[in-house]
């Protein structure tokens, strides 16, 4: 068979497309509500893990590695994506990713556990492609996270601090940072990169509020409604009645009993 000039390079492009999209297939992010399952939360954020509680978990190579960056965020993560498990698992191979070498270790599982923030964005970005970045807000750090409000995903924050590169691993949900502290008030922070899960649902939140009564219209309708409701409705509390009403009240009853009775059977 005869290839044309024309045909080579349409084949070479589609070759090279092929491998292109091998190599840029990303995985899908795993679900918000199973990942708020398998979260080991901080206990101080309604969660139920203290630090000491992850070490015992993890093993002693935990404790060794917070030596080098005393920051269990990263740790947090990867428990949670190991127990996932399948392709979302960090998997037995070590991670370096980071200019300091190594940047996991293995627990007792065989599983590697990240513990450098630093190493925990590209092997996200690797995995999962680009976050949606964003720069805090310095004046207003409440508004930093503005931009995810109604989103779910797994958020990091990068930090700045000492000539030394740092930051957080967390999960956010809607509105707050799910069973951990708000970091976005930390004032290290130079920015956010956040990964939105397939699964993510907030409920909108109703921001009309209904007026007021005192606030209403009243024509004159509502007036002659009033006033007519008072006609019709009886004095609960009457004035009290005089001695002189009282006798004009008997007099007004015995005429009324005398009108029943026939004139014969009157007592004079």
């Amino acid at each position: 068979m005869v290839f044309s000039l024309d045909d080579a390079v349409l084949l070479l492009l589609t070759t090279l497309a092929a491998c292109w999209t091998t190599t840029t297939a990303f995985d899908e992010l795993p679900k918000f509500s199973q990942m708020k399952l398998l979260y080991p939360g901080y206990y101080l954020h309604g969660g139920t893990f203290r630090d000491k509680d992850l070490y015992q978990l993890l093993g002693t190579n935990a404790s060794h590695a917070l030596d080098k960056v005393h920051n269990t965020a990263p740790m947090r993560m990867s428990v949670a994506l190991n127990r996932y498990n399948g392709r979302h698992a960090i998997g037995p191979q070590p991670v370096f990713l980071s200019k300091r070498g190594r940047d996991s270790f293995t627990g007792p599982n065989g599983q590697e556990y990240i513990f450098s923030n630093t190493a925990f964005g590209p092997f996200m970005a690797s995995k999962y492609g680009d976050p949606v970045a964003v720069k805090p807000d310095k004046r207003h750090p409440e508004l930093t996270m503005e931009a995810f409000t109604g989103k779910q995903g797994i958020v990091r924050l990068v930090s700045y601090r000492r000539k030394h590169p740092s930051g957080h691993m967390g999960l956010w949900d809607c509105d707050h940072f799910f069973q951990s502290r708000d970091w976005t008030m930390d004032t290290h922070i130079i920015a956010v990169e956040f990964w939105e899960t397939p699964d993510s649902y907030c409920r909108p939140t109703n921001t009309e509020t209904p007026p007021k009564p005192y606030l209403q219209k009243v024509n004159s309708n509502d007036f002659e409604i009033v006033a007519r409701h008072n006609m019709e409705t009886p004095n609960l509390h009457p004035k009290p009645i005089t001695k002189s009403q009282r006798i004009a009240n008997k007099l007004k009853f015995r005429h009324q009993r005398r009108s029943n009775v026939p004139e014969t059977l009157w007592i004079q």
